[in-house]
């Protein structure tokens, strides 16, 4: 007869497997956008065997048709969850991929909606003379945030980044900036993940690489 303490302890660590898989299973399926129809189906299924199990303990059962058919059913819904992103947003890619690439590059400049997030112009410290304009920039198609320069003073390098915190399941991210000596009066930073709060720092020099403006400002984040 197996003893009772190493089947409790086998149970408990079975358990604590499923849960560690299922909690990383909702970590990922919670990103994509209508992924919460594959958490939630998983639980229908285990409350489904755990009902059919209890009725079996107390002499009863399900039918066997019905517990079939409600298998299978749940299981190709489960199996299609998977492809309701495609079917949602059918140019939807893993936004986590985008994070420290090109907007421009990435096609999220381009492409679907672009929202202004936020605006703050950018002053020469010494003479208060316009130098630039920030924008923030938001991807709809990309759920991704960036940094735009634009209206650059001719003859103006510039350093430009932005920096995601921790939250919303995402860990922090703060790429390298961005260094641009800009032709036409516009410049990027690398983009991230969006997450609802951004922190944007931006650094203006002159041609001899001497610091004229600096910008540090955030976006969405609790004061």
């Amino acid at each position: 007869m197996a003893n009772p303490k190493r089947r409790g302890r086998a149970l408990l660590a079975v358990v604590c497997a499923v849960t560690a898989a299922y909690a990383g299973f909702v970590a990922f399926m919670i990103t994509i956008p209508g992924g919460w129809w594959a958490v939630a189906l998983v639980p229908l299924l285990m409350l489904l065997l755990w009902l059919n199990q209890v009725l079996y303990s107390a002499g009863k059962k399900l039918a066997p048709r019905t517990f079939r058919a409600a298998m299978i059913g749940l299981t190709v819904l489960l199996a299609l969850s998977f492809s309701v992103p495609l079917l949602v947003e059918p140019r939807w890619k893993p936004a986590i991929a985008y994070d420290a690439t090109d907007p421009q590059r990435a096609g999220c400049a381009d492409v679907g909606e672009t929202l202004n997030s936020a605006q703050w112009p950018i002053i020469d410290a010494e003479t208060g003379d316009p130098l630039a304009t920030a924008l923030l920039k938001y991807s709809t198609a990309c759920d991704t945030t960036w940094v735009k320069l634009e209206g650059i003073t001719p003859g103006t390098r510039t350093i430009a980044q932005v920096t995601r915190p921790a939250g919303d399941w995402l860990l922090p991210a703060s790429p390298e900036p961005e260094r641009d000596a800009p032709s036409e009066g516009i410049a990027y930073s690398k983009q991230l993940r969006f997450n609802g709060c951004t922190y944007v720092n931006v650094t203006l020099l002159n041609s001899g690489g001497d610091v004229i403006a600096q910008l540090e400002e955030s976006s969405g984040c609790e004061e």
